[in-house]
This record gives structure tokens, C-alpha cells and sequence, in this order.
């Protein structure tokens, strides 16, 4: 490599001149504290008995289940799971929705990734936008609504709630 390549200048940089591929990085020596010196304190954590959770509950009122799971776990709060709401409601059709350019579609064996998206995948999207909505409302009660803006033009923007 010559000093002009800019691979070279940032693997010096990083303390990784001369380390062929495949080969492990020179370990660097651990900076040792001076006898008079406080070992540095741990890491910043969270509180203890903090917990959280994962999986579905029973029921069907989004705004309910997250007012449940914020009052119950108010430092790492979950987002609830409602599958009694049916098709795109349980875990691997709100996934679907997260999906940008796969297209999914139920079928009676189950999800199948498809051509185009159709009303199920459209249904998993508005379900999961809905809990979401839900969700914030319910850690954060107090502040607005979220104002959605939609772009008419180049210069124009409306606000809507």
C-alpha cells in the first residue's frame, strides 16, 4: 500500500498498520491506576427490580393493554401483543408490518411472502400503528398528541391531528 491510500492512513489511524486479513489486532496493555487512585465505578444500569416483558395478553383494547403494561413496568416498558384481534394482530404479522419492501399474505397454511401487499399485510400495519399510538399515549400522558405532517406540494405543509 502506498502512503497516498487512504485504507492505509485509516487502519494507522486505528492502530492496525502492518495486520493482514485473517490476523488477529495487536492487543493494546491495559491502563494500569495508580495505587492512590478509586477503582473507576461500574457502569450506569438501570434500577434494581426493573423488569419488563414479551408475549401476548388477552384482550383487544390497544390504549387498555398499554395503560396495563406502563403502570406495571414503568421503567423498560414492553409494547403489549393483542392477538385476539385477529389476522396481522400476533407477533409475525406485526412483523409484517415492520416489512418495507416484502409483501406478505395470509394464506391457510399461514404468512407467505407474495407480490404485491394486500389487505392483510395493510391490516398488520394499521394494527401496529395503533399500538404504537397507544403505547406512547400511555408512558406519556401528558404531552400532545403526535401532529402527523403531509407534504401537499413544495412549499405548502398541513398539519393534521
Amino acid at each position: 500500500m502506498t502512503a497516498d491510500d487512504p485504507l492505509a492512513a485509516a487502519l494507522a489511524a486505528a492502530g492496525l498498520a502492518g495486520v493482514q486479513p485473517g490476523q488477529a489486532a495487536p492487543s493494546a496493555p491495559a491502563p494500569e491506576p495508580a495505587p492512590d487512585e478509586e477503582p473507576p465505578a461500574p457502569p450506569a444500569r438501570w434500577p434494581d427490580g426493573a423488569a419488563t416483558g414479551v408475549g401476548s395478553m388477552p384482550g383487544t383494547d390497544p390504549r387498555e393493554a398499554a395503560a396495563v403494561v406502563a403502570g406495571e413496568l414503568p421503567v423498560l416498558t414492553a409494547l403489549p401483543e393483542l392477538p385476539d384481534r385477529g389476522v396481522g394482530a400476533d407477533m409475525i404479522g406485526r412483523t409484517a408490518g415492520l416489512l418495507v419492501d416484502i409483501a406478505v399474505e395470509v394464506r391457510p397454511s399461514g404468512y407467505r411472502v407474495t407480490a404485491k401487499p394486500g389487505r392483510d399485510q395493510r391490516r398488520a400495519v394499521d394494527l401496529l400503528r395503533t399500538d404504537l399510538d397507544a403505547f406512547d399515549e400511555a408512558i406519556d400522558p401528558v404531552r400532545p398528541p403526535w401532529v402527523k405532517v403531509q407534504v401537499a406540494g413544495p412549499w405548502t405543509l398541513a398539519a393534521t391531528r
